[in-house]
């Protein structure tokens, strides 16, 4: 089995039609077989696999806590009040500090 790039643009050369169908595409796709106008799709390894989904999960967490912290400090402004800058990994003490008015 050969599974080819489907960026490859010289692959779809000879295709003109606007119309997109499975029939299109499987007489497109044996013809750049044929023609040998495909270029392979490259597959990751199993682990860099891995490590490339931890590295978008771990990304997903530091963006979200850039939003909460973000959040937070709007809301303090909103007071009249400024969280100091820094680091964000201590915003529950930097928030300890600081006059907040009671809950409602």
């Amino acid at each position: 089995m050969i599974v080819a790039d489907p960026n490859y643009a010289p692959m779809y050369a000879p295709w003109s039609a606007r119309v997109k169908t499975d029939r299109r595409d499987a007489r497109t796709l044996a013809d750049a077989l044929r023609l040998e106008a495909y270029r392979p799709a490259h597959r990751r390894a199993d682990r860099r696999r891995h490590v490339r989904a931890e590295l978008a999960v771990r990304d997903s967490l530091v963006r979200t806590r850039t939003r909460y912290v973000a959040l937070v400090r709007a809301l303090v402004r909103r007071e009249g009040l400024r969280l100091a800058s820094g680091a964000a990994e201590p915003t529950r003490a930097k928030l300890a500090t600081l006059p907040l008015p009671p809950r409602a």
